[in-house]
């Protein structure tokens, strides 16, 4: 088992609760528990009290089903467990144990396509071939052709074009089809009966390829299921666009299902990331994600929040993009993971991240993304290797060594995630007002003024590299303070605020 500082407070058990923060473990890559260099849900396990002290509620693993590759989102069986992960034993006891410490299970699910492998697939195939259209056919769990098209490939087995619009490898399912939403339904009410808490859906904009409104009724469908089972269980899309718009993401949220908000998550727009990298962004992030969370409300009637990210496994590390270039990149990647963290909704965090570990595409050539899913450092040896035989550059510390440090980005996480914790209700129900700072502080500070049942509270952010005089205009009862420096001096309503820091005041 990891030796972790385990608060003598654990993350209070929010079961049901939407709103907290989450963590994204590459399953492969993150710890090794049975000593043959490859990721599996033992080593998850072992793991488990760490994710928890950091304050993480939700535990989003990636494809953990039956595949043939190393990232496994070509599902060959949506019943069984990969063998090289562990078996369903291992699986109750993983949830068990995230249960145990008030956490939740977020399995990944790929229902877009599966594996060309898929017993559906090969079954499809004959079927099509043979025109059988009978009770057991499974001729229409996919979309097939006679005529070749764009993003379709050629199965002489079926004597016709199949779409896929990931790859050959990756045929789409057609989610039309009666007796293929019957094996769904099952799958989707066996993981949630088996002990895990919800579902991240992978791929959701290729559900109905450009068509939006049939996909939305699909998420509906999908989450009436789910709920039926265990109500208001987590469930959260990816809806990746080529040009991420505001638009795409509130639609899909109408189903009542969040989608991560690309928009506001890719380093190039106004997320937390570019926040601290562009001047611009530092002030258009505050009214933007204020403004987010008001539509998705609106659209939703109440049930969807955001879902900020860092990353995740498809996307470059922050290390590598987040303030590049900047002498001081590093304090302004512990203000960007704190501009995320202390959002509304529920921001998340791809493994690593929390203490930096880099990884950009295409070290191994075009389309590569093992540098984005490398092994997690652990220095008490449980160590895997890195998918397709990529060779990282050594990482010069460890989690265990991150911990030891009280300045650590590890450990600002960990304070981060315990205040959130404590006002989760202000977070994730209460109502968000961007405060208006004067225009002389504005380019280095930004505030947040949260209310929840008739109580209020500040947040506070501050870029600057020296430090900054702020006049509270509130009466307070407590100022709890984030920072990577020397903590902000106070002086009755006045205070100067250390660089690089974050502030949540309790108002009177």
């Amino acid at each position: 088992m990891i030796e972790v500082k385990i608060p003598k407070k654990l993350p209070k058990n929010l079961h049901n609760e939407k709103g907290s923060a989450g963590y994204q473990v590459f399953v492969a890559s993150f710890r090794d528990g049975n000593g043959d260099k490859k990721g599996d849900l033992k080593g998850i396990i072992e793991a488990v009290p760490y994710i928890a002290s950091l304050g993480f509620h939700y535990l989003w693993l990636t494809p953990i089903f039956k595949s043939s590759s190393y990232h496994r989102y070509d599902t060959e069986d949506y019943l069984s467990i990969d063998s090289s992960l562990g078996t369903l034993e291992d699986f109750h006891t993983l949830a068990k144990t995230v249960h145990e410490y008030g956490m939740e299970l977020i399995l990944d699910l790929v229902i877009n396509h599966s594996s060309f492998r898929h017993p559906w697939y090969i079954q499809s195939a004959k079927d099509y071939f043979h025109h059988d259209e009978g009770k057991d056919s499974k001729a229409d769990y996919y979309n097939w052709t006679k005529k070749p098209q764009y993003a379709y490939s050629y199965d002489p087995n079926a004597d016709a074009w199949v779409e896929g619009r990931f790859s050959g490898w990756m045929p789409d399912l057609n989610l039309d089809s009666l007796s293929l939403r019957k094996e769904l339904e099952e799958i989707l009410c066996y993981w949630l009966k088996e002990g895990a808490d919800g579902y991240r859906l992978d791929a959701v904009r290729f559900y109905y390829f450009e068509e939006r409104e049939k996909t939305v009724a699909f998420l509906k469908w999908l989450k009436d299921v789910c709920y039926k089972i265990k109500a208001n269980c987590y469930i959260v899309g990816e809806a990746w666009e080529d040009y991420p718009d505001e638009q795409s993401i509130l639609d899909y949220a109408s189903s009542g299902i969040p989608m991560f908000h690309f928009p506001l998550c890719l380093s190039r727009e106004d997320g937390p990331g570019a926040a601290v990298s562009f001047l611009s962004s530092w002030k258009k992030f505050p009214y933007r994600i204020v403004e987010e969370k008001k539509k998705l409300a609106e659209v939703s009637h109440g049930e969807v929040f955001p879902a900020l990210f860092i990353g995740n496994h498809d996307t470059d590390r922050w290390s590598e993009v987040v303030a590049v270039g900047k002498e001081n990149q590093k304090e302004l990647y512990h203000v960007a993971m704190s501009l995320l963290l202390w959002s509304p909704g529920t921001p998340w965090v791809y493994y690593g991240e929390e203490i930096g570990l880099p990884g950009v595409r295409n070290y191994l050539g075009v389309m590569s993304d093992a540098a984005r899913r490398t092994a997690m450092p652990w220095k008490d040896g449980n160590l895997c290797s890195n998918p397709e035989d990529y060779i990282a550059p050594p990482f010069p510390s460890s989690v265990e060594e991150e911990e030891e440090k009280e300045n650590s980005l590890l450990n600002r996480v960990r304070k981060l995630l315990s205040l959130r914790n404590d006002y989760n209700d202000f977070f994730t129900k209460g109502n968000w007002e961007v405060f208006e700072l004067s225009s002389d502080l504005s380019e280095q500070m930004m505030a947040f003024l949260l209310s929840f049942q008739g109580e209020k509270i500040l947040l506070i952010h501050s870029q600057t590299k020296e430090p900054l005089l702020f006049e509270i205009p509130f009466p307070y009862t407590k100022i709890e303070e984030v920072t990577s420096t020397h903590p902000s001096s106070i002086d009755k309503r006045k205070i100067s605020i250390s660089p690089y820091s974050s502030l949540l005041i309790t108002l009177e």
